[in-house]
């Protein structure tokens, strides 16, 4: 949840959530994977009954650091777990030990003949395998013992994004007024040769249910650079690795930034971080110069590549050319690479202008999905 308060002599407060062991992932987009969860037993118990079936996922990619997925059939309100299972690099299905499950079956000993809805979820290391956790990826009804999974299904997501869209400029805000490298940022907003927009919102995205969180990429050089998560589209992201090119040994300078609401630190609240900006922000500061300071621009997502440059790459850069999205991430995850569920995407033209609006597309064939049958 986000809290803002007014404009004043007060800061703007924004929450984000929680912090979480990071965890690796690799993304698979466009593959068809058939996935089935691990076997849980080989013999159904003489008295339980039992079922079998097989689940298969589009679009899904791998999960690292202990991290996995879990099926789960809904009977009689009853969750019921089928197992947990995770993707290899290959896209095959995998047991916890990392061995491949051949067939794309799965057996338990719970009878779910009397299933009405099935659903897959994120599972962090050590998590309940009785209980789902919140980060559901997709979900469906069942009927016949077969069911169509989506994220947008009300048990996931929630959301098709059929209606989402998205328009950005490029441009330097964090370096000042010079207007010397504007090709090497980017902002999800529209632009306008008159100075600010009246109403600048760039992103037309969901809200996102619990336990999912939104974050913008730019890949250059072949590696894909985060520009900070977010969870509404109209404010600052949380983070900003390469903006600003504030001298942090120059307290009059940050002290001006900081002022001007283009720095903000992270400070522990208690809900969890929170980023305090404005005259509270610096005080902060002072007191303990150990608090990150992020430097952004307007309050919208987006990032300047000006400073703290990757190994191998320079800073500034010209970003024309590049592949740029917007994902929708797991809580937790606190990976430094993407999850495979893109909501936009686009390609910068090679040509672009800084200041100018353009638009990016929906990925509605690339959404993670699949099909699950209960035998």
């Amino acid at each position: 949840m986000i809290e803002v308060r007014a404009r004043t002599n007060r800061p703007v407060v924004y929450m984000r959530p929680t912090p979480v062991p990071r965890v690796r992932r690799t993304a698979v987009n466009g593959l068809l994977i058939t996935v089935v969860a691990m076997v849980l037993s080989l013999a159904m118990a003489c008295s339980g009954g039992g079922s079998s079936g097989t689940l298969q996922l589009e679009g899904v990619g791998p999960l690292q650091g202990g991290f996995e997925y879990q099926g789960w059939a809904v009977v009689d309100g009853e969750t019921l777990s089928i197992g947990r299972f995770n993707i290899s690099s290959t896209g095959n299905l995998v047991d916890e030990s990392g061995n491949e499950i051949p067939d794309g079956r799965f057996s338990v000993d719970d009878d779910l003949a009397e299933s009405t809805s099935f659903f897959v979820t994120v599972e962090p290391p050590g998590s309940d395998d009785d209980i789902p956790s919140g980060t559901v990826l997709v979900g469906g009804d069942l009927s016949d013992g077969g069911a169509a999974l989506a994220v947008g299904h009300g048990s996931a997501i929630g959301n098709s994004f059929e209606n989402a869209s998205g328009f950005y400029i490029l441009a330097t805000p964090t370096d000042g007024p010079l207007f010397t490298y504007e090709n090497s940022g980017i902002w999800w907003r529209v632009g306008g040769t008159g100075g600010l927009e009246r109403d600048p919102q760039g992103l037309f995205l969901p809200v996102l249910p619990d336990g999912w969180i939104y974050e913008g990429w730019v890949v250059l050089e072949g590696v894909p650079l985060s520009t900070g998560k977010f969870i509404e589209p109209r404010e600052i992201d949380f983070a900003a690795p390469y903006s600003g090119p504030v001298d942090l040994s120059d307290e009059a300078a940050i002290r001006q930034v900081m002022l001007a609401d283009y720095g903000s630190i992270t400070v522990e609240g208690e809900n969890g971080p929170e980023l305090v900006t404005g005259e509270t922000g610096y005080a902060l500061h002072l007191d303990d110069p150990s608090l990150p300071i992020f430097w952004h621009g307007p309050p919208e997502p987006g990032e300047d590549f000006m400073r703290e440059a990757p190994d191998g790459m320079t800073f500034p850069t010209d970003i024309r050319g590049a592949e740029t999205y917007i994902t929708v991430e797991p809580i937790p995850d606190d990976s430094p690479e993407e999850f495979a569920f893109r909501a936009l995407t686009e390609v910068i033209p090679a040509d672009a202008r800084a200041h100018t609006t353009f638009s990016m597309d929906s990925t509605l064939d690339a959404q993670p999905r699949g099909t699950v049958r209960i035998d």
